[in-house]
């Protein structure tokens, strides 16, 4: 498992030297690395890749972007989790708000 986080990693500085550390899909790959973390129990460093994540797509995308509401969704399940239920319920809140106004564009990354 170790070998397979180290490429994880490793790809993951391969796209941010190629497309930028604010490349959407650079964004993609944090939240992949997030939920990878959250699977292992890893909630900090979940919360870190989350967090990063969430803050390029509301660079690239805006604030109000269905692809945000998928970031604040995945970042109010950790926070729920982490039994930091304020946190969660504001962000679960906003996320439903983007998903309300954007139904047809809804999106799960």
């Amino acid at each position: 498992m170790a070998k397979s986080l180290f490429f994880r990693k490793a790809l993951l500085r391969v796209l941010e030297i190629y497309l930028g550390h604010h490349h959407p899909l650079v964004a993609t790959y944090l939240a992949y690395l997030g939920r990878h973390y959250n699977t292992k129990g890893n909630c900090a460093k979940a919360e870190l890749f989350f967090v990063r994540s969430l803050q390029i797509r509301e660079d690239v995308f805006g604030p109000e972007h269905p692809t945000v509401a998928d970031s604040l969704n995945r970042l109010a399940g950790l926070y729920e989790e982490m039994s930091d239920f304020n946190r969660s319920e504001f962000l679960y809140k906003r996320a439903h708000k983007i998903q309300k106004e954007h139904p047809a564009e809804a999106v799960a990354c």
